[in-house]
C-alpha cells in the first residue's frame, strides 16, 4: 500500500475521534410530506398569507424544486388561482406511453413539457406570465414550453404550493427552496424557506408571510434528529460503520448486508463454516486504514476479519463466552493508529480495564495506567493528541453490582505516552438530579471550540450534549429523539460523517426474550440553536400611507443634514485646521489623516500609510502582529493550527530564516517532544508534521523539507511577512542606500507590527529580542536619513512606525513634534509631547528629563 492511500485512509479513520463542523452549508427549504402520509397531512404553501398577488406586464414566478428518490412521483408542485375563478396547475403528470414530464394542467388540457425529470437534485424551475401577449413560459431545468392563456382578463392570483383541497390532495415528493416574484423585470419577494418561525416563512424584501401547513422546514435537521432507518430481529445482531464511505454493516448469524447512506441495501454476503460471531462475545467494528470489517472480544484478546472476497472470518474462534464487557466505551486513536476499548459491565461487576487493538495484530493488549479509573459501564471515549478522554457513565468504586451504584459526571484523562491518568473535573454537584450519564459508547471532540460532543440518553430518549473540555459546563444541542421503547439491555454508537455532514447515532434495544429493536437516528452538522433557526414575523405591517409620511420624514432630515455640513465645510476651510488634508509625498505614498480616536495613541499621530505592496488576505502566514494563517481561498484558517501545530510551524520558519538548513530534527524533539521516549517522539512527531503538511497544502506553495537530519520551510507563492522583511533587509545595498520602493516595502511590513507579540513560548523570546532589536535599529537609520534629507513626511511616517516597536523612542518623538511644529502643528506637537511624558512617567515611574524646547538636539 503506497504512502499517500496509507494518508487517505488514515485521514477517514481520524473521523472516529474529532470533528470540524464550522464550514458545512446550511439545509434550507420545505420538505413536502407526500404520500407516506394521509391526504389531509400533506404539505401546503401559501404565498403572501394566501393573499391575492397583483399580475403585472411582465410577471415572473421562479423557485428551486427537488424531487426525492423512492417514492410515487405523481402529483401536484404548485397552483396559481386566478382571480379566484381559473387555476393553472404545474404539475408531474404521465403520458399516453407512461412517462413522467412536467406540464401545465389548465381545465381539460394537459400541455407536457416532454424532458427528463432530475431526481435528489436541486433544479431551477419558472414560469414567467405575459399578460400582452396572454403566454404563460414554463422552463425546467434547460427545457422550456408556452402556454396560451386569456391572462389579460385577469388582475392578480393567489400561488399554492402542493396540496390544494379544492383541486385534489396528490402532492409531489418534493423539496422546495428559493422562490422569488419579479414584476416587471424587478424582484419584489424573496422567501428563502430557510429561517423561520414555526409554520411562516418571510420573504427577504418585503417581510411577506408564506404560510405553510404541516410543514417540515430541512433546516429543523440541524436540531432534529431524523429516524432515517429501523428494523427489528430476533436474531442477534451486531453493526458497524465505515466513517469513510458513510456505510453501515449489520451482522445477523452468518449474514452481512451492506447498506450506503442512504440506506439501499448494496450487497450480502454469507459468511462460510457456519461460523457466526454474534454467538461469541464479540463486538464490531469498521477499520478505514485497512477497509476491513473486524470483531473483537474483550474476553480472549482476539480478533477476526472478514473476507469479502471469500466470505469468511479468519481466523475462527472455538470458545464461547459469556458478555463481561457490555456496554464498554471505545475510540480510534490516530497517533498511534489503534483503538481502544474501556470500561463495561457483566457477571455482576463493572469494569475499568483498557485495552488497545493496533491494526496491523491480531490481538488485544490490556494497558496499565493509574491511578485507576473508577469501574463503569455506559462512558464515552474520545482520542485526541495520544490522549484518552473518559466521560461519565455509571458504576461505583468497588465494581461490585451488590453495592449501590450511582451516575459519574467527571471527565478522566489518560496520557498514553506516560499511562498516568488524571481527573479534569467532576460536575457532580451541578448535575446531579438533573441529568443521567449514560452515554453513546463513543464522542467527539471539535478543536474549534473545544468541546465533546456526546448522546446522553436520558429520560426524553436521548439528546446530543456538548461538554466543555476545561470545565464541567454542559450545552444540549439537539432537541429529543424521544425514542422510549422499553429494553433490557442496549448498545448506543455515536458516529460522524464527514462526507455526509451529519452525526448518526446507533441504538440497538434488546429485549427479554433477547430479539433487537435496532434504530438509526442523523442529524445535521453544523447544529443550530432555536434561535438560529427564528425567524419572527413583525408585529405590524406599513400601509401606504404610512411609508410616504417616513419616507417625507426621512427626506426632510437629509436636507436638514446637507445644510448643516455644507455650512461646516465652509466653516473648516475659513479657519486654521490642526487636520491633514490626504496629500502625495515626495516618494508617491498616500498620507490620509487618522481619527480623533487615534490621534489619541502617540503611537501613530498623525498620519496612516496606504499599503500597496502585500496582501496578507489570502495565500499568506502572518507572523509580524498576531498570528494569522489564511488558505488560497481567503478563509481566516487560524483556528484550524492547535497549540503545538502552531509551534512547531514557528520554529521551522524562524529556524530556516537563521539557518538556511533550518533546524534539526533532533533540537526540535527537545523542544516539543522532551517529555517522550524516542519511539513515542518520533510518531508523534511524524503525525504532527503530517498534520501541518496537509494544513499548509491548503494555503498554497510551501514545503517542509526534511534531509540530512534537518527540517525547513521552502516558500514557493505563499507570503510570509516574516521571511519577506528579512528578505528586503538582506536585499539592501551594502552602502546602505535604500531606494524608494524599497524603502515603501520595508516600512509597510514595519507598519505591520512586532514579530508575534500575542504568542509566549521560552523559546521564542531570543527571536522577539532579536527582530526588536534589527527593527528599531533600521528605523533609527531610516529616520536620520530623512531628517538629513528634510523630507518632513517622510520623518513623520518612520517617527509613527518607530513607536509601534518601541513606544518610548526619544528619537521618534523628537523626529515626529520637530516636523509638528516646522509645519506650524505647535500644539498637535505639544500635545504628543505631553503623553509621551505621561506614558514615560507611568512605565518607568520617573519623569521625562528632556524639556520640550530641547527635543531639537536629539536629531542632531
Amino acid at each position: 500500500m503506497n504512502q499517500t492511500y496509507q494518508y487517505i485512509l488514515l485521514l477517514g479513520a481520524c473521523l472516529l475521534s474529532t470533528i470540524n463542523m464550522q464550514a458545512t452549508e446550511l439545509d434550507s427549504g420545505l420538505y413536502f410530506h407526500a404520500y407516506e402520509v394521509s391526504a389531509a397531512n400533506r404539505t401546503s404553501l401559501q404565498l403572501e398569507g394566501g393573499k391575492p398577488i397583483a399580475l403585472t406586464n411582465q410577471f415572473e414566478l421562479s423557485f428551486d424544486l427537488n424531487l426525492r428518490n423512492n417514492e410515487s412521483i405523481f402529483g401536484a408542485i404548485l397552483h396559481l388561482t386566478f382571480d379566484d375563478t381559473t387555476a393553472v396547475h404545474l404539475m408531474l403528470v404521465i403520458d399516453e406511453n407512461n412517462h413522467i414530464y412536467p406540464a401545465l394542467v389548465l381545465n381539460d388540457q394537459i400541455h407536457y413539457l416532454k424532458t427528463p425529470l432530475h431526481r435528489q437534485q436541486w433544479v431551477p424551475v419558472s414560469l414567467r406570465l405575459d399578460r400582452k401577449m396572454n403566454q404563460i413560459k414554463f422552463s425546467y431545468a434547460q427545457a422550456e414550453t408556452s402556454v396560451s392563456i386569456p391572462l389579460h382578463n385577469f388582475h392578480s392570483s393567489t400561488i399554492t404550493f402542493g396540496r390544494l383541497n379544492s383541486f385534489g390532495r396528490d402532492v409531489v415528493p418534493m423539496n422546495v427552496r428559493n422562490i422569488s416574484l419579479a414584476q416587471n423585470g424587478k424582484q419584489v419577494r424573496l422567501w428563502k424557506l430557510g429561517k423561520h418561525n414555526g409554520n411562516i416563512c418571510q420573504d427577504e424584501i418585503m417581510q411577506s408571510p408564506a404560510i405553510s401547513e404541516s410543514p417540515y422546514w430541512l433546516m429543523d435537521n440541524h436540531m432534529e434528529w431524523q429516524l432515517v432507518y429501523s428494523t427489528t430481529s430476533t436474531e442477534p445482531l451486531l453493526a458497524a460503520f465505515d466513517a469513510r464511505k458513510t456505510q453501515f454493516y449489520f451482522i445477523k448469524k452468518n449474514v452481512i448486508e451492506v447498506y450506503d447512506h442512504k440506506f439501499a441495501l448494496q450487497r450480502r454476503h454469507e459468511a462460510k463454516d457456519n461460523y457466526s460471531i454474534t454467538d461469541y462475545n464479540s463486538h464490531c467494528l469498521f477499520d478505514t486504514l485497512t477497509n476491513q470489517l473486524v470483531a473483537y472480544s474483550l474476553i480472549s484478546n482476539k480478533i477476526a476479519r472478514f473476507s469479502f472476497e471469500t466470505n469468511e472470518w479468519c481466523p475462527i474462534q472455538d470458545n464461547k463466552y459469556d458478555v463481561i464487557y457490555n456496554n464498554h466505551a471505545y475510540t480510534f486513536n490516530p497517533t498511534d493508529s489503534a483503538y481502544y476499548f474501556f470500561g463495561g459491565y457483566g457477571h455482576f461487576t463493572y469494569h475499568n480495564d483498557l485495552f488497545r487493538w493496533k491494526v496491523d495484530v491480531d490481538t488485544l493488549q490490556k494497558i496499565n495506567y493509574e491511578p485507576q479509573v473508577y469501574p463503569r459501564f455506559a462512558a464515552a471515549m474520545t482520542a485526541y493528541d495520544n490522549k484518552l478522554y473518559i466521560l461519565g457513565g455509571r458504576g461505583n468504586k468497588l465494581g461490585r453490582q451488590a453495592v449501590e451504584s450511582y451516575f459519574y459526571y467527571d471527565l478522566w484523562r489518560i496520557d498514553l505516552d506516560s499511562k498516568q491518568a488524571v481527573k479534569l473535573w467532576d460536575g457532580e454537584e451541578k448535575y446531579k438530579d438533573k441529568v443521567g450519564c449514560i452515554l453513546s459508547s463513543s464522542m467527539y471532540f471539535n478543536p474549534t471550540d473545544s468541546c465533546l460532543y456526546v448522546v446522553n440518553m436520558d429520560d426524553e430518549g436521548g439528546k446530543l450534549v456538548c461538554f466543555n473540555l476545561h470545565n464541567s459546563n454542559y450545552t444540549v444541542v439537539s432537541h429529543a429523539i424521544r425514542n422510549f421503547d422499553e429494553y433490557q439491555d442496549f448498545d448506543y454508537k455515536l458516529c460522524y460523517s464527514a462526507a455526509q455532514h451529519k452525526f448518526y447515532l446507533m441504538i440497538d434495544k434488546i429485549l427479554s426474550d433477547h430479539s433487537h429493536k435496532f434504530f438509526i437516528y442523523a442529524i445535521n452538522t453544523p447544529l443550530l440553536s432555536e434561535e438560529d433557526i427564528l425567524q419572527p414575523v413583525p408585529s405590524h405591517t406599513w400601509d401606504t400611507k404610512s411609508v410616504i409620511i417616513i419616507l417625507l420624514l426621512s427626506f426632510s432630515i437629509l436636507l436638514i443634514c446637507a445644510f448643516w455640513y455644507r455650512r461646516r465645510i465652509i466653516q473648516l476651510r475659513n479657519a486654521p485646521s490642526s487636520l491633514q488634508e490626504p496629500e502625495q509625498t515626495d516618494d508617491n505614498t498616500t498620507i490620509i489623516p487618522i481619527s480623533e480616536k487615534e490621534e489619541n495613541n502617540p503611537s501613530i499621530e498623525g498620519t496612516a500609510v496606504i499599503q500597496n505592496y502585500y496582501d496578507r488576505s489570502r495565500s499568506a502566514v502572518s507572523m509580524l502582529g498576531p498570528f494569522r494563517v489564511c488558505d488560497r481561498n481567503g478563509k481566516d484558517i487560524t483556528l484550524s493550527f492547535t497549540p503545538r501545530l502552531k509551534e512547531l510551524l514557528l520554529l521551522l520558519i524562524l529556524h530556516s530564516e537563521k539557518d538556511t538548513r533550518g533546524i534539526s530534527v533532533k533540537r526540535l524533539t527537545e523542544l516539543l517532544w522532551f517529555d517522550k521516549e524516542d519511539n513515542q517522539a518520533r510518531n508523534n512527531r511524524n503525525v504532527t508534521v503530517r498534520k501541518l503538511r496537509v494544513l499548509l497544502e491548503t494555503v498554497g506553495d510551501v514545503d517542509i523539507v526534511n534531509e540530512n537530519g534537518t527540517m525547513r520551510i521552502e516558500w514557493g507563492e505563499v507570503f510570509c511577512d516574516y521571511h519577506e522583511m528579512l528578505t528586503c533587509i538582506r536585499g539592501l545595498d551594502i552602502n546602505g542606500k535604500i531606494d524608494d520602493g524599497q524603502l515603501n516595502r520595508i516600512l509597510e511590513l514595519l507598519l505591520y507590527g512586532s514579530l508575534l507579540p500575542n504568542s509566549t513560548i521560552d523559546w521564542l523570546d531570543d527571536f522577539k529580542t532579536d527582530y526588536s532589536s534589527l527593527s528599531v535599529d533600521l528605523l533609527k537609520q531610516l529616520l536620520t536619513e530623512a531628517v538629513k534629507e528634510g523630507n518632513l513626511k517622510k520623518q513623520q511616517r518612520i517617527a509613527d512606525i518607530m513607536f509601534l516597536h518601541d513606544s518610548l523612542s526619544e528619537e521618534a518623538l523628537a523626529a515626529k513634534c520637530i516636523a509638528l511644529f516646522k509645519e506650524g502643528k505647535k500644539g498637535i506637537a505639544k500635545k504628543l509631547y505631553d503623553r509621551f511624558c505621561k506614558e514615560y512617567q507611568d512605565t518607568l515611574d520617573e519623569p521625562y528629563k528632556v524639556a520640550f524646547t530641547d527635543l531639537e538636539n536629539l536629531c542632531n
